[in-house]
């Protein structure tokens, strides 16, 4: 295949799986934006996809797509950037490659991302946390299995993919640590407290996972991301029946929002809470510190204690501002 279909197949089939090591999940949506991307372009030309020249696809086209996310479909900001990532990737590899594309992609990667405000972290206080894990029959095989899968989540802060992707080999003896598969193909190892430790151990004797099986199975062997939405939901759903402080909608991922939340508030360093979480930089990780306007206003207190530690006037002091006040002429 040559021209513009054979880079797109060769950059979904060997750079984005072999080259950046992307998982299925980023694969797939990178798929979804350029496919959405190349059938705009289409629409837009009038074209068929398979005609599309470099004329049809730079960064007008591009452009324009982003605008139309944003305004006829109601996409979110942080969506239309994501999808132009997507897009950008693509053409930063036919650019290295392919100098008929030259000015097309110049163009098309000289379109920038739209300013957003960061996003809200969602995250369920402790309290409700407990509630949330309590939930779950333990004295039932399905319900030792969905305890294990939400105390897991919560304990190692994973991301959904990463908690379905756990291998029963991949816990250490004694299940006081497991490793996960992150983004990039990046390992971790997180540490496991004694109690979810124990939960695990019970749970592995009574499935028999072991090996390579999942540790956490679905009906049809692998859980799928919609299997752990579904025990996330169910669970969430009985604290708050059952009058917890729980919000009206959780995902898996604010499971990870809530450790993180909750370790900070606990005043563990940024630095170890970032390793936990798998980001790069502690950047990323600042959101927490910010996302709570609680902790903002008791660092704040504490900072303008230590500067002004007995900022209270004595009465002679108050008499003698109030005598200083009505002497100044206003």
């Amino acid at each position: 295949m040559d021209g513009f279909e054979g880079h797109v197949a060769r950059f979904f089939a060997c750079h984005l799986p072999d080259v950046k090591g992307a998982s299925p999940n980023t694969v797939a949506s990178y798929r979804d934006a350029i496919v959405q991307f190349v059938s705009f372009a289409s629409g837009r030309s009038g074209k068929v996809v398979e005609a599309l020249g470099v004329e049809d696809l730079g960064g007008d086209a591009l452009g324009e797509f982003l605008d139309h996310l944003e305004r006829s479909r109601g996409v979110a900001v942080s969506t239309r950037n994501h999808r132009l990532a997507a897009v950008h990737s693509l053409f930063r590899y036919i650019q290295a490659r392919d100098p008929v594309w030259m000015e097309a992609c110049s163009s098309a990667l000289a379109v920038g991302r739209k300013r957003c405000p960061p996003p809200l972290v969602g995250y369920i206080g402790v309290e409700g946390m407990r509630a949330v894990l309590a939930a779950p029959d333990p004295s039932t095989r399905e319900g030792l299995a969905h305890l294990a899968a939400l105390s897991l989540l919560y304990e190692s802060a994973a991301r959904a993919q990463e908690l379905i992707d756990i291998r029963a080999c991949d816990l250490s003896a004694g299940f006081s640590a497991v490793v996960l598969r992150g983004k990039g193909g990046k390992s971790r190892v997180v540490p496991i407290g004694r109690e979810v430790s124990a939960i695990i151990d019970r749970h592995v004797r009574e499935s028999g996972a072991s090996g390579d099986a999942p540790l956490i199975a679905g009906r049809q062997g692998k859980l799928s991301r919609s299997g752990l939405r579904y025990v996330v939901e169910k669970y969430s759903e009985a604290a708050r029946s059952d009058g917890a402080n729980v919000p009206p909608k959780v995902t898996p991922h604010m499971f990870r929002h809530s450790r993180a939340m909750h370790l900070l508030e606990a005043g563990v360093n940024l630095v170890y809470i970032r390793d936990l979480l798998g980001h790069v930089s502690v950047t990323t990780t600042e959101i927490y510190a910010r996302a709570n306007p609680e902790m903002r206003r008791k660092a704040i207190e504490e900072r303008g204690a230590r500067i002004a530690p007995d900022a209270a006037y004595d009465e002679s002091e108050r008499q003698d501002l109030l005598s200083w006040l009505k002497s100044m002429d206003w």
